[in-house]
């Protein structure tokens, strides 16, 4: 596996986070780098001291929507705007073959260590589901 560590300025600012004290709201944003273009991930949390079992929980309104902008930046640039697609939609594109080896080093850098990912444990390497794509490349294609 190769793993490419990149330096950044000496002010990038990797996380912040922020607590409104009138609505009870921490806004926090974690930045990525990409060519020099700063790409924010904004996530929301609310405070609610009433509820002592939960006294932070995360605000799911808009999640979604922010995640899939922030990839979309990240992976497309900042020229490009997020459609709005349907997940039941059709997408032609040329064709990409996605390799045994591909997926497996996609699962090693996210954590993924099930067997049905491995070459050396199955015959036939799954490719991973879910709500992410599991070679963003082949999504940008």
């Amino acid at each position: 596996m190769r793993v490419l560590l990149t330096k950044h300025q000496p002010d990038f600012l990797a996380v912040d986070i922020r607590y409104d004290v009138s609505s009870r709201l921490i806004n926090l944003a974690l930045f990525e780098e990409r060519e020099r273009v700063v790409v924010p991930l904004h996530l929301q949390s609310g405070y609610e001291p009433s509820q002592p079992y939960a006294l932070i929980h995360e605000i799911v309104e808009g999640r979604s929507k922010r995640i899939k902008e922030f990839y979309w930046r990240l992976w497309l640039g900042d020229d490009e705007e997020l459609p709005e697609l349907d997940v039941r939609d059709t997408f032609a594109g040329p064709e990409v073959t996605i390799s045994a080896s591909g997926v497996e080093a996609f699962c090693s850098a996210v954590g993924n260590q099930q067997e049905k990912f491995k070459m050396d444990r199955t015959d036939e390497v799954m490719a991973p589901n879910g709500p992410m794509p599991s070679l963003p490349a082949a999504g940008k294609q």
